[in-house]
């Protein structure tokens, strides 16, 4: 089961987002005092139909260096940024509930496909445009 579920409505189609210039990386921060095991993290993302790569974050050293210790009263681990082809974050949600249809998940999808309107050079070809999530499963 995933905490920031909601987020995932938008990416779970990643490969037609990929198809427009949407790129998809989830990254998976582990909370519970069981072992770490490879394997089980690539089952859950297979169940749930993740088509794009997890990496593992194991000592939460990314999610400090990029959300924890640049917002120090963030509510929640969990954290999803929307990267241009340039690195320049173009959104952020900030973590918790995210339901689809809700002012954050309205926020998120807009931002994507305004990103994904930007055209590169004169031979029309997109963008290339991030989408990151750190999130647990539990």
């Amino acid at each position: 089961m995933l905490r920031n579920r909601g987020i995932w409505s938008i990416f779970k189609g990643g490969q037609a987002l990929n198809d427009d210039g949407l790129v998809v990386v989830g990254l998976y921060h582990h909370k519970s005092p069981s072992p770490l095991y490879l394997e089980d993290v690539a089952t859950l993302a297979q169940n749930m139909g993740f088509n794009f790569p997890i990496g593992i974050d194991p000592d939460w050293s990314t999610l400090r260096r990029w959300w924890l210790d640049p917002v120090p009263d963030a509510k929640f681990t969990s954290v999803s940024f929307l990267v241009d082809h340039q690195g320049i974050i173009r959104h952020i949600h900030p973590g918790g509930d995210y339901v689809m249809g809700d002012d954050d998940h309205t926020a998120m999808q807009a931002a994507i496909e305004e990103q994904l309107q930007r055209v590169e050079g004169q031979q029309g070809r997109r963008e290339r445009t991030t989408a990151i999530s750190w999130t647990m499963f539990f």
